[in-house]
């Protein structure tokens, strides 16, 4: 484990982005990545944890942190979350603007509520998403192995079947 945040882009190619600067080691480390919503920072909350050790932060203490809509939040293993903000030209951190909480084991989990949400996301406009679409008969080329595949494994039964 780096503690390195890596993105993956649609043809798959993976790179780091930027490392979250949160302790890495045995049962530590970023344990879960979340965008903040539209609309949350008008109001909503932010849970973090599972089951007896969930904290909940509200959207006006992330503000006051800096936490706009659409940065992405990093949760280690101490509760301690990291905030970025990302454009076009990189991701830049944002530093810590949640806990850590010392001797509390915190789950990693992350989920953000708005109260209100925004707008619904524009759809992706064609580029590098609808060059990976294909058409003809490559496209389906997944179904047609996965009939053979299933008709293999029939065939297969079947004989068993027929042997008892």
């Amino acid at each position: 484990m780096t503690g390195q945040i890596i993105a993956v882009a649609v043809d798959g190619v993976a790179q780091p982005v930027i490392s979250a600067g949160i302790p890495v080691g045995s049962g530590t480390g970023p344990e879960s990545i979340g965008f903040v919503p539209a609309g949350f920072s008008q109001g909503g909350t932010a849970r973090i944890g599972a089951g007896a050790d969930t904290l909940s932060v509200s959207a006006a203490a992330l503000s006051a942190a800096g936490v706009r809509d659409g940065d992405m939040l990093a949760v280690g293993g101490n509760g301690e979350t990291v905030g970025f903000r990302c454009s076009s030209s990189g991701c830049s951190r944002l530093g810590v603007v949640i806990g850590p909480w010392v001797n509390r084991s915190i789950e990693g989990n992350l989920v953000l509520t708005a109260d209100v949400p925004g707008p619904e996301p524009s759809p992706l406009p064609p580029g590098k998403i609808g060059a990976v679409q294909q058409s003809g008969p490559v496209s389906i080329l997944p179904y047609a192995l996965g009939i053979l595949v299933l008709g293999g494994l029939g065939f297969l039964y079947w004989r068993q079947v027929r042997r008892r």
